[in-house]
Protein backbone atom coordinates (compact mmCIF):
# COMPACT_ATOMS: atom_id res chain seq x y z
CA UNK A 1 0.00 0.00 0.00
CA UNK A 2 2.90 2.49 0.58
CA UNK A 3 4.26 1.81 -2.61
CA UNK A 4 0.94 2.60 -4.38
CA UNK A 5 0.78 6.17 -2.36
CA UNK A 6 3.78 6.54 -3.37
CA UNK A 7 3.37 6.21 -7.20
CA UNK A 8 0.43 7.85 -7.02
CA UNK A 9 2.05 10.84 -5.44
CA UNK A 10 5.24 10.93 -6.94
CA UNK A 11 3.02 11.48 -10.48
CA UNK A 12 1.08 14.19 -9.05
CA UNK A 13 4.52 15.88 -8.11
CA UNK A 14 5.46 15.17 -11.84
CA UNK A 15 2.78 17.02 -12.85
CA UNK A 16 3.47 19.84 -10.64
CA UNK A 17 7.17 19.87 -11.64
CA UNK A 18 6.99 19.97 -15.49
CA UNK A 19 4.63 23.13 -15.05
CA UNK A 20 6.45 25.16 -12.61
CA UNK A 21 10.14 24.26 -13.55
CA UNK A 22 10.22 22.78 -16.98
CA UNK A 23 13.41 22.31 -17.73
CA UNK A 24 14.29 19.67 -14.80
CA UNK A 25 11.58 17.59 -16.85
CA UNK A 26 14.10 17.09 -19.31
CA UNK A 27 15.47 14.19 -17.80
CA UNK A 28 12.23 12.22 -17.18
CA UNK A 29 12.31 10.82 -20.64
CA UNK A 30 15.89 9.46 -20.58
CA UNK A 31 15.65 8.12 -17.42
CA UNK A 32 12.44 6.20 -18.29
CA UNK A 33 13.91 4.94 -21.00
CA UNK A 34 17.04 3.81 -19.18
CA UNK A 35 14.93 2.25 -16.50
CA UNK A 36 12.95 0.27 -18.40
CA UNK A 37 16.21 -1.02 -20.10
CA UNK A 38 17.48 -1.70 -16.62
CA UNK A 39 14.60 -3.98 -15.50
CA UNK A 40 14.36 -5.33 -18.01
CA UNK A 41 18.41 -6.54 -18.82
CA UNK A 42 18.60 -7.30 -15.18
CA UNK A 43 15.65 -9.80 -14.95
CA UNK A 44 16.62 -11.10 -18.69
CA UNK A 45 12.66 -10.18 -19.07
CA UNK A 46 11.17 -13.32 -17.36
CA UNK A 47 8.72 -11.81 -15.98
CA UNK A 48 8.00 -10.22 -18.98
CA UNK A 49 9.22 -6.65 -18.04
CA UNK A 50 8.96 -5.43 -21.33
CA UNK A 51 5.31 -5.14 -21.23
CA UNK A 52 5.69 -2.75 -17.94
CA UNK A 53 8.14 -0.79 -19.70
CA UNK A 54 6.51 -0.52 -22.77
CA UNK A 55 3.12 0.35 -21.06
CA UNK A 56 4.67 3.51 -18.73
CA UNK A 57 5.85 4.90 -22.18
CA UNK A 58 2.62 4.22 -24.29
CA UNK A 59 0.85 6.14 -21.29
CA UNK A 60 3.37 9.28 -21.24
CA UNK A 61 3.88 9.50 -24.57
CA UNK A 62 1.11 12.54 -24.84
CA UNK A 63 1.70 14.08 -21.72
CA UNK A 64 5.79 14.43 -23.57
CA UNK A 65 4.68 16.34 -26.43
CA UNK A 66 2.28 18.14 -24.23
CA UNK A 67 5.11 19.43 -22.48
CA UNK A 68 7.87 19.29 -25.04
CA UNK A 69 10.52 17.57 -22.79
CA UNK A 70 10.54 15.11 -25.47
CA UNK A 71 13.82 14.21 -26.95
CA UNK A 72 12.42 14.00 -29.93
CA UNK A 73 9.42 13.69 -31.49
CA UNK A 74 8.68 9.88 -31.46
CA UNK A 75 10.57 9.15 -28.62
CA UNK A 76 7.65 7.18 -27.27
CA UNK A 77 7.58 4.81 -30.84
CA UNK A 78 11.03 3.85 -30.54
CA UNK A 79 11.19 3.02 -27.29
CA UNK A 80 8.10 1.07 -27.64
CA UNK A 81 10.48 -0.49 -30.74
CA UNK A 82 13.37 -0.83 -28.58
CA UNK A 83 11.98 -2.65 -25.13
CA UNK A 84 10.42 -5.00 -27.94
CA UNK A 85 13.19 -6.32 -29.81
CA UNK A 86 14.32 -6.40 -26.42
CA UNK A 87 12.21 -9.04 -25.77
CA UNK A 88 12.07 -10.78 -28.80
CA UNK A 89 16.17 -11.11 -28.54
CA UNK A 90 15.34 -12.94 -24.73
CA UNK A 91 12.05 -14.53 -25.34
CA UNK A 92 11.65 -15.43 -29.03
CA UNK A 93 8.41 -15.56 -30.93
CA UNK A 94 5.50 -17.62 -31.45
CA UNK A 95 6.03 -19.47 -34.94
CA UNK A 96 2.00 -18.47 -36.22
CA UNK A 97 3.72 -14.63 -35.31
CA UNK A 98 4.80 -15.23 -38.86
CA UNK A 99 1.21 -13.89 -40.42
CA UNK A 100 2.33 -10.47 -38.80
CA UNK A 101 6.15 -10.87 -40.40
CA UNK A 102 4.12 -11.12 -43.93
CA UNK A 103 1.77 -8.07 -43.12
CA UNK A 104 4.85 -6.27 -42.27
CA UNK A 105 6.42 -7.07 -45.34
CA UNK A 106 3.06 -5.67 -47.30
CA UNK A 107 3.97 -2.33 -46.27
CA UNK A 108 7.38 -2.23 -48.02
CA UNK A 109 6.43 -2.07 -51.56
CA UNK A 110 4.84 1.14 -51.42
CA UNK A 111 8.54 2.44 -49.94
CA UNK A 112 9.64 1.42 -53.46
CA UNK A 113 6.84 3.64 -54.96
CA UNK A 114 7.65 6.94 -53.42
CA UNK A 115 11.35 6.47 -53.70
CA UNK A 116 11.13 5.93 -57.73
CA UNK A 117 8.22 8.35 -58.05
CA UNK A 118 9.44 11.12 -55.72
CA UNK A 119 13.37 10.80 -55.39
CA UNK A 120 13.87 14.74 -55.56
CA UNK A 121 11.60 15.41 -52.37
CA UNK A 122 13.87 16.61 -49.55
CA UNK A 123 11.26 15.36 -46.64
CA UNK A 124 10.91 11.86 -48.35
CA UNK A 125 12.47 9.73 -45.49
CA UNK A 126 10.57 11.82 -42.52
CA UNK A 127 7.19 11.44 -44.82
CA UNK A 128 8.04 7.52 -44.31
CA UNK A 129 9.17 7.25 -41.27
CA UNK A 130 5.99 9.29 -39.94
CA UNK A 131 3.68 7.58 -41.58
CA UNK A 132 5.36 3.52 -41.28
CA UNK A 133 6.08 3.94 -37.61
CA UNK A 134 3.25 3.17 -35.97
CA UNK A 135 2.25 0.43 -38.07
CA UNK A 136 5.88 -1.20 -37.36
CA UNK A 137 5.43 -0.86 -33.72
CA UNK A 138 1.79 -2.42 -33.85
CA UNK A 139 3.52 -5.69 -35.62
CA UNK A 140 6.39 -6.04 -33.75
CA UNK A 141 4.54 -5.49 -30.58
CA UNK A 142 2.43 -7.80 -31.74
CA UNK A 143 5.12 -10.51 -33.20
CA UNK A 144 6.28 -10.23 -29.49
CA UNK A 145 3.11 -10.38 -27.61
CA UNK A 146 1.29 -13.53 -29.98
CA UNK A 147 0.14 -16.21 -27.63
CA UNK A 148 2.13 -15.33 -24.65
CA UNK A 149 1.07 -15.67 -21.19
CA UNK A 150 1.13 -13.33 -18.09
CA UNK A 151 -0.81 -13.70 -14.70
CA UNK A 152 -2.65 -11.20 -12.98
CA UNK A 153 0.17 -9.60 -10.77
CA UNK A 154 1.66 -8.90 -14.38
CA UNK A 155 -1.67 -7.30 -15.78
CA UNK A 156 -2.01 -5.05 -12.82
CA UNK A 157 1.24 -3.78 -13.68
CA UNK A 158 0.81 -3.36 -17.10
CA UNK A 159 -2.17 -1.50 -16.30
CA UNK A 160 -0.32 0.08 -13.29
CA UNK A 161 2.33 1.58 -15.42
CA UNK A 162 -0.09 2.13 -18.15
CA UNK A 163 -2.36 4.94 -15.67
CA UNK A 164 0.76 6.60 -13.77
CA UNK A 165 1.85 9.06 -16.34
CA UNK A 166 -2.04 10.18 -17.05
CA UNK A 167 -1.81 11.36 -13.05
CA UNK A 168 0.62 13.57 -14.16
CA UNK A 169 -1.06 14.53 -17.51
CA UNK A 170 -3.81 15.46 -15.91
CA UNK A 171 -2.43 17.64 -13.13
CA UNK A 172 -0.42 19.47 -15.90
CA UNK A 173 -3.70 19.76 -17.85
CA UNK A 174 -5.57 21.37 -14.96
CA UNK A 175 -2.34 23.51 -13.94
CA UNK A 176 -2.12 24.83 -17.41
CA UNK A 177 -5.60 26.81 -18.28
CA UNK A 178 -8.18 26.93 -14.77
CA UNK A 179 -11.38 26.04 -16.15
CA UNK A 180 -14.21 28.93 -16.71
CA UNK A 181 -17.23 29.47 -18.96
CA UNK A 182 -14.66 32.11 -21.03
CA UNK A 183 -13.13 29.29 -22.96
CA UNK A 184 -16.38 27.40 -24.27
CA UNK A 185 -17.14 30.27 -26.14
CA UNK A 186 -17.63 27.43 -29.47
CA UNK A 187 -18.13 23.74 -29.80
CA UNK A 188 -15.09 23.11 -31.37
CA UNK A 189 -12.44 21.25 -30.01
CA UNK A 190 -10.40 22.69 -27.31
CA UNK A 191 -6.63 23.20 -26.85
CA UNK A 192 -7.04 25.25 -23.86
CA UNK A 193 -8.26 22.18 -21.97
CA UNK A 194 -6.15 20.15 -23.34
CA UNK A 195 -2.99 21.83 -22.04
CA UNK A 196 -2.16 23.43 -25.28
CA UNK A 197 -2.22 20.15 -27.29
CA UNK A 198 -4.18 18.43 -29.94
CA UNK A 199 -7.31 17.62 -27.87
CA UNK A 200 -7.69 14.17 -30.12
CA UNK A 201 -4.76 12.70 -28.58
CA UNK A 202 -5.24 14.16 -24.95
CA UNK A 203 -8.83 13.02 -25.78
CA UNK A 204 -7.65 9.45 -26.25
CA UNK A 205 -5.37 9.16 -23.66
CA UNK A 206 -7.70 10.32 -21.48
CA UNK A 207 -10.68 8.16 -21.98
CA UNK A 208 -8.22 4.75 -21.97
CA UNK A 209 -7.17 6.32 -18.46
CA UNK A 210 -10.91 6.40 -17.81
CA UNK A 211 -10.65 2.39 -18.94
CA UNK A 212 -7.68 1.78 -17.15
CA UNK A 213 -8.60 3.17 -13.74
CA UNK A 214 -11.95 1.18 -14.13
CA UNK A 215 -10.65 -1.77 -14.70
CA UNK A 216 -7.96 -1.35 -11.46
CA UNK A 217 -11.20 -0.52 -9.49
CA UNK A 218 -12.89 -3.56 -10.69
CA UNK A 219 -10.36 -6.38 -10.71
CA UNK A 220 -7.20 -5.34 -8.71
CA UNK A 221 -8.35 -2.76 -5.80
CA UNK A 222 -7.48 -3.80 -2.47
CA UNK A 223 -9.34 -2.28 0.29
CA UNK A 224 -11.16 0.83 0.37
CA UNK A 225 -8.66 3.44 0.33
CA UNK A 226 -7.16 2.07 -3.44
CA UNK A 227 -11.00 1.81 -4.47
CA UNK A 228 -11.68 5.05 -3.87
CA UNK A 229 -8.62 6.56 -5.41
CA UNK A 230 -9.36 4.74 -8.63
CA UNK A 231 -12.97 5.77 -8.68
CA UNK A 232 -12.09 9.08 -8.62
CA UNK A 233 -9.56 8.66 -10.97
CA UNK A 234 -11.75 7.10 -13.65
CA UNK A 235 -14.12 9.94 -13.00
CA UNK A 236 -11.46 12.90 -13.18
CA UNK A 237 -9.84 11.54 -16.32
CA UNK A 238 -13.14 11.07 -17.95
CA UNK A 239 -14.45 14.62 -17.07
CA UNK A 240 -11.37 15.51 -18.31
CA UNK A 241 -11.97 13.85 -21.58
CA UNK A 242 -15.37 15.51 -22.02
CA UNK A 243 -13.46 18.93 -21.58
CA UNK A 244 -11.26 18.63 -24.39
CA UNK A 245 -14.19 18.60 -26.27
CA UNK A 246 -12.87 15.95 -28.62
CA UNK A 247 -15.17 13.04 -28.88
CA UNK A 248 -13.21 9.86 -29.90
CA UNK A 249 -11.35 9.16 -26.88
CA UNK A 250 -14.43 9.36 -24.70
CA UNK A 251 -16.42 7.60 -27.11
CA UNK A 252 -13.58 4.23 -27.01
CA UNK A 253 -13.35 4.98 -23.58
CA UNK A 254 -16.76 4.42 -22.15
CA UNK A 255 -17.60 1.67 -24.51
CA UNK A 256 -14.80 -0.19 -23.44
CA UNK A 257 -15.82 -0.16 -20.06
CA UNK A 258 -19.29 -1.34 -21.28
CA UNK A 259 -17.92 -4.09 -23.38
CA UNK A 260 -15.56 -5.15 -19.83
CA UNK A 261 -18.44 -5.10 -17.88
CA UNK A 262 -20.47 -7.59 -20.41
CA UNK A 263 -18.27 -9.89 -20.40
CA UNK A 264 -17.04 -9.63 -16.78
CA UNK A 265 -20.58 -10.75 -16.25
CA UNK A 266 -20.68 -13.93 -18.24
CA UNK A 267 -17.09 -15.61 -16.56
CA UNK A 268 -18.82 -14.92 -13.21
CA UNK A 269 -21.06 -16.56 -10.47
CA UNK A 270 -24.52 -15.28 -9.88
CA UNK A 271 -23.60 -13.41 -6.63
CA UNK A 272 -21.13 -11.51 -8.17
CA UNK A 273 -23.40 -10.70 -11.11
CA UNK A 274 -25.87 -8.93 -8.96
CA UNK A 275 -22.74 -7.07 -7.64
CA UNK A 276 -21.90 -6.27 -11.51
CA UNK A 277 -25.64 -4.98 -12.33
CA UNK A 278 -25.87 -2.57 -9.12
CA UNK A 279 -22.15 -1.45 -10.16
CA UNK A 280 -23.61 -0.57 -13.88
CA UNK A 281 -26.71 1.38 -12.57
CA UNK A 282 -24.54 3.83 -9.84
CA UNK A 283 -22.09 4.24 -13.04
CA UNK A 284 -25.05 5.43 -15.23
CA UNK A 285 -26.37 7.47 -12.75
CA UNK A 286 -22.33 8.75 -12.21
CA UNK A 287 -22.05 8.86 -15.85
CA UNK A 288 -24.84 10.90 -16.44
CA UNK A 289 -24.16 13.61 -13.29
CA UNK A 290 -20.58 14.34 -14.78
CA UNK A 291 -21.80 14.92 -18.36
CA UNK A 292 -24.70 17.22 -17.00
CA UNK A 293 -22.01 19.40 -14.56
CA UNK A 294 -19.78 19.52 -17.59
CA UNK A 295 -23.00 21.32 -19.58
CA UNK A 296 -23.26 23.37 -16.96
CA UNK A 297 -19.72 24.55 -16.79
CA UNK A 298 -19.36 24.75 -20.39
CA UNK A 299 -22.57 26.64 -20.51
CA UNK A 300 -23.78 24.39 -22.78
CA UNK A 301 -21.78 23.74 -25.52
CA UNK A 302 -20.61 20.32 -24.59
CA UNK A 303 -23.82 19.19 -25.46
CA UNK A 304 -24.00 21.04 -28.73
CA UNK A 305 -20.53 19.28 -29.49
CA UNK A 306 -22.16 15.47 -29.09
CA UNK A 307 -25.36 16.45 -30.90
CA UNK A 308 -22.98 17.83 -34.46
CA UNK A 309 -24.13 21.71 -33.36
CA UNK A 310 -22.28 24.64 -33.66
CA UNK A 311 -22.18 27.72 -30.79
CA UNK A 312 -25.63 29.25 -31.63
CA UNK A 313 -27.02 25.68 -31.89
CA UNK A 314 -27.50 25.24 -35.74
CA UNK A 315 -26.64 21.79 -37.23
CA UNK A 316 -23.28 21.49 -38.58
CA UNK A 317 -22.42 20.62 -42.50
CA UNK A 318 -20.03 18.00 -41.58
CA UNK A 319 -20.69 15.95 -38.49
CA UNK A 320 -17.03 14.68 -38.25
CA UNK A 321 -14.92 18.14 -38.05
CA UNK A 322 -14.56 17.05 -42.14
CA UNK A 323 -12.89 14.41 -41.74
CA UNK A 324 -15.25 11.94 -44.15
CA UNK A 325 -13.96 14.60 -46.91
CA UNK A 326 -10.47 13.15 -45.20
CA UNK A 327 -11.14 9.64 -46.05
CA UNK A 328 -13.56 10.08 -49.36
CA UNK A 329 -10.16 11.11 -50.74
CA UNK A 330 -7.72 8.70 -49.42
CA UNK A 331 -10.47 6.49 -51.33
CA UNK A 332 -10.33 8.03 -54.39
CA UNK A 333 -6.57 7.86 -54.48
CA UNK A 334 -6.77 4.15 -53.72
CA UNK A 335 -9.03 3.69 -56.42
CA UNK A 336 -6.78 5.45 -59.02
CA UNK A 337 -3.50 3.40 -57.41
CA UNK A 338 -5.33 0.37 -56.68
CA UNK A 339 -1.98 -2.56 -56.44
CA UNK A 340 0.45 -0.65 -54.44
CA UNK A 341 -0.85 2.97 -53.91
CA UNK A 342 0.43 6.62 -54.69
CA UNK A 343 3.80 5.73 -52.03
CA UNK A 344 4.24 6.09 -48.25
CA UNK A 345 4.22 9.39 -47.38
CA UNK A 346 2.45 11.01 -50.39
CA UNK A 347 -0.95 11.13 -49.01
CA UNK A 348 -0.97 14.86 -47.85
CA UNK A 349 0.16 16.21 -51.01
CA UNK A 350 -2.07 14.05 -53.41
CA UNK A 351 -4.68 15.03 -51.31
CA UNK A 352 -4.54 18.75 -51.02
CA UNK A 353 -5.52 17.93 -55.45
CA UNK A 354 -9.07 16.92 -54.55
CA UNK A 355 -9.92 18.43 -51.17
CA UNK A 356 -8.03 22.12 -51.94
CA UNK A 357 -5.61 22.16 -48.74
CA UNK A 358 -3.17 19.51 -47.11
CA UNK A 359 -4.60 17.48 -44.20
CA UNK A 360 -3.14 14.66 -42.13
CA UNK A 361 -4.93 11.45 -42.53
CA UNK A 362 -6.95 10.88 -39.16
CA UNK A 363 -7.76 7.00 -40.33
CA UNK A 364 -4.95 4.78 -40.77
CA UNK A 365 -7.84 2.25 -42.61
CA UNK A 366 -8.19 4.93 -45.77
CA UNK A 367 -4.48 5.75 -44.97
CA UNK A 368 -3.41 2.35 -45.72
CA UNK A 369 -5.63 2.18 -48.95
CA UNK A 370 -4.40 5.51 -50.25
CA UNK A 371 -0.38 4.71 -49.51
CA UNK A 372 -0.54 1.10 -49.99
CA UNK A 373 -3.33 0.20 -52.37
CA UNK A 374 -4.66 -3.75 -51.92
CA UNK A 375 -1.36 -4.88 -50.31
CA UNK A 376 -2.22 -2.00 -47.45
CA UNK A 377 -6.01 -3.63 -47.06
CA UNK A 378 -4.61 -6.91 -46.76
CA UNK A 379 -1.87 -6.15 -44.21
CA UNK A 380 -5.16 -4.42 -42.24
CA UNK A 381 -7.17 -7.63 -42.72
CA UNK A 382 -4.22 -9.72 -40.89
CA UNK A 383 -4.47 -7.22 -37.94
CA UNK A 384 -8.36 -7.26 -38.13
CA UNK A 385 -8.57 -10.87 -38.29
CA UNK A 386 -6.18 -12.27 -36.41
CA UNK A 387 -7.29 -11.22 -32.28
CA UNK A 388 -11.04 -12.27 -33.59
CA UNK A 389 -9.60 -15.67 -34.37
CA UNK A 390 -7.40 -15.73 -31.47
CA UNK A 391 -10.84 -14.39 -29.25
CA UNK A 392 -12.99 -17.40 -30.62
CA UNK A 393 -10.21 -19.42 -28.81
CA UNK A 394 -10.43 -18.32 -25.46
CA UNK A 395 -13.45 -16.57 -24.80
CA UNK A 396 -12.66 -15.96 -21.27
CA UNK A 397 -9.55 -13.01 -21.79
CA UNK A 398 -11.66 -9.96 -20.64
CA UNK A 399 -9.39 -7.62 -21.74
CA UNK A 400 -9.46 -8.65 -25.83
CA UNK A 401 -12.11 -6.89 -26.97
CA UNK A 402 -12.05 -4.05 -24.86
CA UNK A 403 -8.23 -3.97 -26.34
CA UNK A 404 -9.52 -4.61 -29.40
CA UNK A 405 -11.99 -2.08 -29.58
CA UNK A 406 -9.89 0.56 -28.85
CA UNK A 407 -7.71 -0.02 -31.77
CA UNK A 408 -9.91 -0.28 -33.68
CA UNK A 409 -12.06 2.50 -33.15
CA UNK A 410 -8.76 4.95 -32.31
CA UNK A 411 -7.42 4.48 -35.95
CA UNK A 412 -9.99 5.70 -37.12
CA UNK A 413 -9.99 9.08 -35.47
CA UNK A 414 -6.61 9.45 -34.76
CA UNK A 415 -4.82 6.89 -37.04
CA UNK A 416 -1.67 5.72 -35.50
CA UNK A 417 -0.37 8.81 -34.38
CA UNK A 418 0.74 7.36 -30.79
CA UNK A 419 2.19 4.49 -29.52
CA UNK A 420 -0.71 4.12 -27.53
CA UNK A 421 -3.46 2.06 -30.09
CA UNK A 422 -0.32 0.31 -31.57
CA UNK A 423 1.11 -1.40 -28.39
CA UNK A 424 -2.69 -1.52 -27.07
CA UNK A 425 -3.53 -3.76 -30.27
CA UNK A 426 -0.69 -6.28 -28.70
CA UNK A 427 -1.69 -7.02 -25.58
CA UNK A 428 -5.12 -8.82 -27.24
CA UNK A 429 -3.04 -11.69 -27.94
CA UNK A 430 -1.78 -12.56 -24.85
CA UNK A 431 -3.47 -14.93 -22.69
CA UNK A 432 -4.37 -14.24 -19.24
CA UNK A 433 -3.77 -16.83 -16.25
CA UNK A 434 -5.99 -15.29 -13.66
CA UNK A 435 -4.91 -18.20 -11.52
CA UNK A 436 -8.03 -17.32 -9.10
CA UNK A 437 -12.01 -16.80 -9.45
CA UNK A 438 -12.65 -13.03 -11.01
Amino acid sequence: MKGFTFSILLHVFFGFLVFLAKPVMFLYPILIILFGLYIIIKNENKSNEVLIAAAYVSGAEVFMRMTEILVFYETGKYAVLLFMFLGLFYNGFNKIAFLYIIALLLLFPSIIITFIRYSNDVDLAKSIVFNLLGPIVLLISAIYTFNITINKKQLNKILIAFGLPLISMVVYVLLYQPTSKELFLNSESNHNTSGGFGPNQVSTMFGFGMFLFFSLFLFFSKGFFQKIIYIALTLILGYRCLLTFSRGGLIAGVLMVLVLIFITYFNVNFAAKLKIKALTIVLTLVGLLVFSYTIFVTDGMIFNRYTGKDAVGREKKSKLSGREDIAAAEFQLFLENPIFGIGVGRNKVEKAEIIGKEAASHNEITRLLAEHGILGFIAFLFMFFIPIIFFSFNKNQLFLLPFFLFWLLTINHAALRIAAPAFVYALTLMKVNWNEEI
